[in-house]
């Protein structure tokens, strides 16, 4: 009974949802696709979110000169941010774990461009 409740409020199929247009930097974002497409990107924001997470933070990863603050340190987003997709996208160059695989060109468009709007409050 979750999994079809999670869907209903992804989707605002209950009338309850709390994703919105994302304007301000904020846990929310505007999908404009089909549900099953809707739930795939969420999952898919989720399940990157961390990926090949090293345990430290940012700012350990920069004061320690850590070989991923030197590759992504200057970078807007955070130096394990940057890892994160970075990673991810590795992923999909192997047809063995390409999330996107068996979609259409125009599906991955939309997964990669609804699941990159998906964010939440920009720390300082």
């Amino acid at each position: 009974m979750l999994l079809p409740a999670l869907v209903d409020w992804i989707t605002g199929s209950s009338g309850r949802t709390l994703l919105t247009p994302a304007t301000n930097g904020h846990m929310s974002v505007g999908l404009m696709c089909h549900p099953s497409l809707q739930v795939f990107s969420l999952l898919l924001a989720a399940a990157v979110h961390d990926l090949a997470h090293p345990g430290v933070t940012n700012d350990f990863l920069v004061r320690t000169r850590h070989a991923l603050a030197a590759r992504f340190g200057g970078a807007e987003g955070g130096v394990n941010e940057r890892h994160h997709v970075a990673s991810f996208l590795g992923l999909l160059d192997d047809p063995a774990t390409d999330a996107f695989a068996g979609l259409s060109h125009q599906d991955q468009l939309r997964v990669s461009t609804s699941s990159v709007a998906i964010r939440h409050p920009t720390r300082r």
